[in-house]
């Protein structure tokens, strides 16, 4: 029962892995984007040490656009409904 004031309390994330260096042995499966962390694994420079790679996720995070932001916050109420209604299953979203 959550409206946008709520949401807008949330900071979002997933289970998304930053690897350091090119390569980390894993098989890749395709997904949707999980939209900001979509975002910033997309401009996500190559970084070669734990502080190279916070530095570049706090300078992305601080650029991300705030419209795309409002966005999310917005369409929290409907994403979550979405999710009921499937019982937890896939959602247009």
């Amino acid at each position: 029962m959550w409206n946008v004031t709520d949401w807008q309390k949330v900071v979002f994330s997933d289970e998304f892995r930053f690897v350091l260096g090119t390569d980390d042995n894993r098989v890749r499966v395709w997904r949707h984007p999980e939209h900001v962390w979509d975002q910033l694994k997309r401009q996500m420079p190559l970084c070669h040490s734990v502080n190279d790679l916070e530095l570049a996720v706090q300078d992305l995070w601080a650029h991300l656009p705030q419209d795309n932001i409002r966005c999310l916050i917005n369409s929290m109420p409907d994403r979550v409904a979405a999710c009921i209604a499937a019982g937890g299953g896939p959602t247009r979203y």
